[in-house]
């Protein structure tokens, strides 16, 4: 909170930097919120910047990639999306831009998403978070892990233990 209070101090100070000549400098309206954001990163939960799964452009495991669905990834805009592997707390991560680097007979094969992967191993991994994750920890093990995608999960079961809370999965 002091640090918080020496960045509004600063950002509140009027003129430019050579107003202030033998002073300290100060600092933006902008750069204070950047500051601000990033202390917060300590603070926050990863499920305070989640968007919850069933508002997320998705595909299924099983569906065809053809010349339509190729359209439907494209006018998403998303570069991005989470493949559902079935269950419904099972995903895997498609980098759009990897899907468009596939040779061009694969869309005239009109082939399911899932024989794609068994071919070519397209599909990434996405580490699964729990609710009450710090952002920070998280930003910094998908950075460490090369990871684009996580599921945040009100339960996780790993070596037959399971820690709760009480949301639907969310997406980072």
């Amino acid at each position: 909170k002091e640090i918080e209070a020496l960045i509004d101090a600063h950002a509140s100070r009027q003129g430019s930097a050579e107003d202030h000549l033998g002073e300290q400098p100060y600092i933006s309206r902008d750069e204070a919120q950047i500051v601000h954001g990033a202390l917060q990163l300590y603070e926050k939960n990863i499920s305070d910047s989640m968007t919850s799964i069933d508002r997320v452009f998705q595909l299924d495991w099983n569906d065809v990639y053809d010349e339509d669905l190729l359209l439907n990834i494209i006018a998403s805009g998303h570069s991005r999306i989470p493949i559902c592997l079935g269950d419904v707390d099972e995903y895997k991560c498609l980098l759009v831009k990897e899907l468009l680097l596939l040779p061009k007979d694969i869309l005239q094969m009109k082939m399911r998403i899932r024989d794609i992967e068994e071919l070519s191993g397209l599909l990434r991994d996405m580490p699964i978070f729990l609710e009450s994750s710090k952002k920070i920890d998280c930003i910094n093990h998908m950075m460490n892990a090369m990871r684009h995608m996580a599921l945040v999960m009100d339960t996780i079961t790993e070596n037959n233990t399971t820690v709760q809370t009480d949301d639907a999965p969310l997406l980072v």
